[in-house]
């Protein structure tokens, strides 16, 4: 994760390099954002993602809108991913 300066915005880069052991996908929890304000996050690469589906994805769907508390204490789910893939998540905050 990548935070600009003031905290304003930010752009995370999460890659798997293999297949998943795991049955059911972790939340991805992010750090270092202010708990009280809102953010909007983004899926900037969402073309890239395989027609395949482990069920409804609201970051699939478009772009989010929640707490920075909610960002760092439970995360959100990234759509499925095959192995050697990167997705490209953008926050700014509201």
């Amino acid at each position: 994760m990548q935070l600009a300066e003031g905290g304003t915005r930010f752009v995370v880069f999460a890659g798997q390099n293999a297949q998943t052991v795991q049955g059911l996908p972790r939340p991805l929890r992010l750090t270092g954002l202010d708990p009280a304000a809102r953010y909007r996050i983004s899926l900037r690469n969402g073309v890239d993602k395989p027609p395949l589906s482990r069920g409804p994805n609201a970051l699939k769907d478009g772009p989010l809108t929640l707490t920075g508390q909610a960002l760092m204490a439970q995360g959100f789910l990234l759509p499925v991913a095959w192995p050697a893939t990167m997705w490209v998540v953008e926050g700014e905050r509201l």
